[in-house]
């Protein structure tokens, strides 16, 4: 999964599936690198508690894959593919978090 999403760093990868494109198999992946992210959250002690909001926020501010995932956005905001532009924009990182991308720097 890892290896997929940084491909985004750089260029959009072709897409290995036919039926595919490569801007669903990010949505798709993505969808699942959050997922394994936030089990593994839960699974930790005094972890039991933990909210979705809290998780969120942690995924987002504090793990290396929330910030390559707002990389892979900000790389992508003005692609020529519509479909891809429209991951980033609107499906990739969620509205309460796309306003403050940790690559800001405060003033």
């Amino acid at each position: 999964m890892g290896s997929f999403v940084l491909r985004f760093l750089d260029a959009m990868p072709p897409s290995s599936h036919e039926d595919s494109t490569t801007a669903t198999l990010l949505k798709l992946v993505l969808e699942d690198l959050k997922a394994f992210y936030f089990e593994a959250a839960t699974t930790q002690p005094d972890q039991g508690e933990a909210d979705s909001d809290n998780l969120s926020k942690w995924f987002w501010r504090e793990t290396v894959s929330g910030k390559v995932l707002f990389a892979v956005r900000d790389a992508h905001m003005e692609s020529e593919d519509d479909t891809l532009r429209l991951v980033v924009t609107r499906q990739l990182v969620p509205r309460a978090h796309s306003g403050s991308s940790p690559f800001e720097v405060s003033q």
